[in-house]
């Protein structure tokens, strides 16, 4: 995981950008029977540049073709009322609920996952003054604002998740070589 030097899109501002490529998998509400939604790329979590609001944030989907074109795949926006963020068993698992489904991200590298989630863990302890609980196996509760060994991860953030779907979308044209080779996608 990095802290982004260079955006996918010169409108949005990247608060932290997996190395690896992730999936994104979905559920209905109520099943723990995950698809994969068929997206595959680098999950990106940030802002638009032009938000209003400190608390625009969302997730987005980037694939980059070999002349170096972003393209968005995916997008999750928040908008302010409440998200909740769980790390499962896996750490390289991630889950939250959308309007009318769950989301799940697949993480290929456990570093990645751990910086992500305390990247959204920091920020929702700026954003808000409620609490970042963990919960174990047993069901112990823990409040602390850095992640530690528990297995579930339950972050109440103060923002309320919107699903804006893209297949595809005009994005910032980058070098090749700024852009790591797993990022690219397979030309035909």
């Amino acid at each position: 995981m990095s802290i982004v030097q260079h955006s996918p899109a010169s409108r949005y501002t990247p608060l932290c950008m997996t190395n690896s490529p992730v999936k994104i998998y979905h559920t209905h509400s109520a099943s723990t029977e995950w698809k994969y939604y068929g997206h595959r790329g680098v999950l990106v979590f940030g802002k638009e540049s032009f938000a209003t609001k400190d608390d625009e944030f969302s997730f987005k989907l980037f694939l980059c073709d070999e002349e170096g074109t972003w393209r968005t795949l995916w997008v999750f926006k928040l908008d302010g009322k409440g998200f909740d963020y769980r790390v499962d068993n896996l750490p390289s698992f991630h889950w939250f609920h959308g309007l009318t489904r769950k989301f799940g991200i697949l993480f290929e590298d456990d570093d990645d996952a751990g910086v992500f989630a305390r990247v959204i863990c920091e920020r929702n302890t700026r954003a808000s003054a409620s609490p970042v609980s963990f919960e174990s196996d047993s069901g112990r509760r823990l409040k602390t604002k850095t992640l530690g060994s528990a297995s579930v991860v339950s972050l109440q953030l103060s923002i309320k998740p919107s699903l804006i779907r893209r297949s595809s979308m005009a994005a910032s044209n980058f070098g090749k070589k700024s852009i790591p080779r797993l990022w690219r996608s397979k030309r035909s």
